[in-house]
């Protein structure tokens, strides 16, 4: 579902992206977010997810070509 529209410096470039947040099969414990970014290419720049052991992992493009 998404939350909100926000915007992602990524390789000196500021991304315009929309926050996704999901589960899996509606447990709490599973939330992650999920930043795809908006145009030309509707990729993941950025993902939040909690592991199992409480662990917060976040994942986020550093550079790209395709912007």
């Amino acid at each position: 579902q998404l939350i909100k529209e926000t915007t992602l410096p990524i390789a000196d470039k500021l991304i315009d992206s929309e926050i996704f947040e999901g589960m899996v099969n509606e447990d709490e414990k599973t939330k992650h977010y999920v930043w795809i970014s908006k145009s030309p290419y509707r990729i993941p720049v950025k993902i939040k997810v909690t592991t199992k052991l409480g662990l917060m992992l976040d994942l986020e493009i550093k550079e790209t070509n395709l912007f």
